[in-house]
């Protein structure tokens, strides 16, 4: 993988884990609801770490999507198209949020794309704000005020974590008077109202 001649350009993909597993910013049908594997150039092997945004092509354009791994190799046989750019070197989604998602998709039969594009559009990056405004939640407030933050309604919240609608309710009132009474809550009340 070493150097690739691509037409009029040669790039050379990065010297470790050069695969990168990225899923694609594009309404898909649900067959395509996977990640695919693009080569790293060399360039963009230190601003490039899961969790990050990037820009790729995709039948034929140049689109968004999420960086979720890097690896040394791919299982697709043909080959492999370029990362063209990082985007940002920003994590704006953590593994706790994708794991989050893909738990979403797999329970409602949704597609993951569309759930991750989701809780980026709601977040803007609410849910690691907020996990650094209140380090000490447990993994299930932070879990849950994810899907607050998502936009979810109660009922679904409910059913994704298995909770009663009148624990939903209990536990959303109680978080946000947690966040009402801390200095850095101020951001995050809105997604409680």
């Amino acid at each position: 993988m070493a150097g690739k001649t691509t037409g009029r350009l040669e790039r050379t993909a990065a010297s470790s884990l050069p695969v990168a597993g990225v899923l694609v910013e594009v309404a898909l049908p649900a067959h395509l609801d996977r990640v695919f594997d693009y080569l790293l150039p060399e360039r963009l092997d230190a601003a490039a770490g899961p969790g990050c945004r990037v820009r790729v092509r995709f039948r034929g354009k140049l689109v968004d999507g999420f960086l979720l791994e890097r690896k040394e190799n791919s299982d697709f046989a043909g080959t492999l198209q370029w990362v063209d750019r990082v985007i940002s070197e920003e994590v704006v989604l953590p593994p706790e949020l994708l794991q989050l998602c893909r738990a979403v998709a797999e329970r409602y039969g949704g597609m993951l794309a569309d759930v991750v594009r989701m809780a980026d559009i709601y977040n803007d990056r609410a849910v690691t704000r907020l996990r650094e405004a209140f380090p000490g939640w447990t993994g299930r407030n932070y879990d849950f005020a994810a899907l607050v933050i998502a936009g979810f309604s109660p009922q679904e919240i409910s059913v994704m974590l298995g909770m009663t609608l009148n624990g939903v309710y209990t536990l959303k009132s109680k978080l946000k008077r947690r966040i009402a009474d801390a200095p850095a809550g101020g951001e995050f009340l809105r997604f409680f109202a």
